[in-house]
């Protein structure tokens, strides 16, 4: 599977439609449907923020036995001797590290309803973001006998760097998972003024008509595989706040590719910054 190879079926991530209810000078009535439903909204917002405030913490303090708990295992399985036994150790560890991952997932989709700093955009190159993916993936792709590839590329994009990560990362994790053996290629296409970095897999694929139902909330497409069928929700919830379009193309029997647009840019100027400022006093 290359990079330039189409697939049959393509869907891009529909994104949520807005409507007003009433214009400025319109004049309505007291104790109106319009001021029940507005005070219904407020007080659904403020439950809203206050259950993802809640998620949020309760996502990072159950992290922390965790973390004590991986720690063990790893001393543990140094100091095992019998070979046989370290597999098993292994599986323990990933075991744990799936289940603190999913807690990640839980503080960040609670993150992106409350904070106020998102997104914090930057210009940066996209290796920058490649080199941290393909460590994180490499031994799990291994282990399941997935070849994971990265290519490289020097383009230079506009983005927020861990969530443009957070999604890269998800859209990984959901390929390797529904790939039983083959291959999982990442790489970068320049589209007009748009960088498309692509995450295309060798995998079961996806039904047409279910093409949308994957980015739902806690949606599996195969529940007896695991997780908590949030990370496609948050890539896509993640890049519609950075106003990147996600694109999927899939076929059946043969693979998926999952694709985010991100706005190019141009390389800094490296020798601007090494001049010296000759209006300091």
């Amino acid at each position: 599977m290359t990079l330039e190879q189409n697939q049959t079926t393509t869907s891009d991530v529909p994104r949520a439609s807005r409507s007003t209810v009433g214009q400025p000078g319109d004049r309505v009535p007291e104790n109106s449907l319009f001021d029940q439903v507005t005070r219904a909204l407020t007080k659904a917002v403020h439950e809203n923020i206050y259950r993802s405030r809640l998620m949020a913490l309760a996502g990072h303090d159950l992290k922390q036995p965790l973390q004590v708990i991986s720690m063990l295992l790893e001393l543990l399985t140094a100091q095992i001797a019998d070979p046989g036994a370290k597999p098993r150790m292994q599986l323990a560890h990933e075991s744990i590290k799936r289940i603190a991952d999913g807690l990640d997932r839980l503080a960040l989709a609670s993150r992106l309803d409350i904070d106020p700093d998102l997104p914090q955009r930057t210009i940066f190159p996209v290796a920058d973001v490649l080199q941290l993916i393909k460590p994180t993936w490499q031994e799990h792709a291994a282990n399941k006998g997935v070849e994971l590839r990265v290519c490289g590329s020097s383009a230079y994009v506009t983005s927020d760097v861990a969530m443009l990560t957070t999604i890269l990362d998800n859209f990984i994790g959901n390929a390797i998972k529904y790939t039983p053996r083959g291959l999982v290629l990442v790489g970068c296409r320049r589209v007009r003024d748009h960088v498309s970095i692509q995450v295309l897999d060798t995998g079961v694929g996806i039904q047409p008509e279910r093409l949308e139902q994957i980015f739902v909330a806690f949606h599996q497409e195969d529940p007896a595989s695991g997780g908590l069928g949030l990370g496609l929700s948050i890539a896509q919830r993640t890049a519609t706040i950075l106003g990147h379009r996600v694109r999927v193309r899939s076929e059946v029997a043969r693979g998926s590719a999952f694709c985010i647009e991100v706005p190019g840019a141009a390389a800094p100027d490296l020798r601007l910054r090494l001049q010296p400022d000759l209006t300091a006093t």
